[in-house]
Order: C-alpha cells, then structure tokens, then sequence
C-alpha cells in the first residue's frame, strides 16, 4: 500500500454513508452489527461483546419490547455470528474472547491487555474505556495508522453523549498531538461545540420547548400529587386519577419530543 496507512472506522449514525468506499487506499473498519445497512466493503470487522451475552433478534423483527431483552445483554440480529464465521474467510474479525472451535482463521482475540494499557488515563485506575469504538481507534493508533477517518459514529444519543463522547474525543486529542490526522465528515458532532464559551451568545437548546412542557407538567403533576394526599376520604379520587394519567402522558409526550429534537439536531 502506497503513501499514508489510512483507515475509516465505520459506525451506523447517518454520516456512515459518507465512507470513501471507492477509495483503493482506505482501509474500512466495520462494527457489531452494521452490516445491516448494506456497507459496500470491509477489511477489518469487529465485535468486542460476549458472544454469551448476545441476545438475538427475529431478522424481520424492527421495534423490540425492552422488557424482553434480557438484563446485560447485547441485542444482535439473528444469523450474526454466522456471518462473522463467513467474514472471517476472507478478512480479520475481532472478537472479545478466543473464537469458538470451527471459526475460519481470520477470527481473532482482540488484544484487550495491550489497548487497555494504552487507554490508561489516571494512576487511579487500571484503563479509560467506554466504547468499541475509542478500543478500535486506539487500534488503528498502535497499528501505525498515519490518517484515521471516523463515520457514522456521533456519540450524540443522552447515554453516549455523557459516558462515551468524552473518552472518544480524549483519545483523538492524542492522536493529533502524536501527528495522526484525524478526519470527520462535516456534519459529526465530535470535536464541534455550538458556540465559543464566553465570546459567542449561547444558541437556544433544540429542545428548549419541549423541555419547558415537560417543567410544567411536572409542576401540575406534583401539585395534584399533594392535593390528593389530603384528599377528603369521603371524596372520590376518580377524576384526579384521571387527570394524573393524561398529565403523565403528557410528560412522557414531552420527553419523546425532547429527545426527538436532539436527534434531529445530531443529525444520528
């Protein structure tokens, strides 16, 4: 291979599609079960969960009930380690663990030990890792990659946001301070703040009015909530119940809105 080692990661938020494909000299790095999307191509594949802990879905099974995924576990789509198995005749899948007896050669234990020491931020503690992701950069880092590109990975849902985001865009601050060119498409929120902290005017939340719903149906719901703890026992307490279920329908309303709203922002 010519000129820079380079590779993409490849995750599944919109930007994904943004992956130089065609690109002779790219590398591409794919995760979990994103193949789903029909990606073009890929040279590396990884999923770093316990394939005991996997939880697998009917294939034309699109909305699932949480409450019949089991506590841990990590939700696939059904035939996901048969296609890792056939992946791994031609190309190299990383696994969590050593494969199961059968597997083609190109299935791998992913070297945790290694990339856990790389990720050692605090003498407090024995690794800073909170995705697949920021393990597979830091991969692409130690396998002397010169130009990393990252797709379809925003880290922009409330959950990744607050545990995930800022142990991704640590480590691609020390990517850039080792001389490795970090890419992302224009629309990935990583890296990207909305204004410049004390010289900009902060720009209104995408949720700001849904949040305000929210506050206020929160406020009714408190003030019922109180009025009927002193509601006379001779008094039937039907019609406040009443109001209590559409106020909290309301609130749940207003919560799916609010989130809504930050997706459509994060563009994932």
């Amino acid at each position: 291979m010519s000129g820079k080692k380079r590779v993409s990661i490849v995750g599944t938020a919109n930007t994904w599609k943004e992956t130089p494909w065609d690109d002779p000299g790219m590398h591409i790095w794919g995760l979990n079960d994103g193949y789903a999307l029909g990606v073009p191509r890929a040279d590396a594949w990884f999923d770093l969960h316990p394939i005991e802990k996997m939880w697998f879905r009917k294939r034309e099974q699109r909305e699932i009930n949480a409450a019949d995924i089991p506590e841990g576990a990590y939700v696939r789509p059904e035939g996901h380690l048969e296609w890792l198995q056939e992946k791994a005749k031609t190309i190299d899948v990383w696994l969590k663990e050593e494969p199961p007896a059968g597997w083609p050669a190109g299935a791998k234990r992913f070297d945790y030990e290694a990339i856990a020491k790389f990720l050692k931020a605090r003498p407090d503690q024995d690794s800073y890792i909170a995705s697949s992701p920021v393990q597979m950069l830091a991969k692409a880092m130690l396998d002397g990659y010169e130009e990393i590109h990252i797709y379809g990975i925003h880290l922009a849902t409330q959950r990744e946001y607050l545990l995930q985001r800022p142990n991704m865009e640590w480590l691609m601050g020390r990517a850039e301070e080792r001389g490795i060119k970090i890419v992302l498409p224009p629309s990935c929120p990583l890296l990207k703040h909305s204004h410049v902290y004390g010289r900009e005017p902060e720009p209104a939340r995408p949720d700001a009015k849904a949040r305000q719903k929210l506050a206020e149906a929160q406020g009714r719901f408190q003030k019922l909530s109180s009025e009927l703890m002193r509601w006379p026992r001779w008094k039937s307490k039907a019609e406040p119940f009443a109001r209590l279920s559409r106020i909290k329908a309301e609130m749940h309303d207003a919560q799916l809105q609010a989130k809504h709203a930050l997706v459509a922002q994060s563009g994932g």
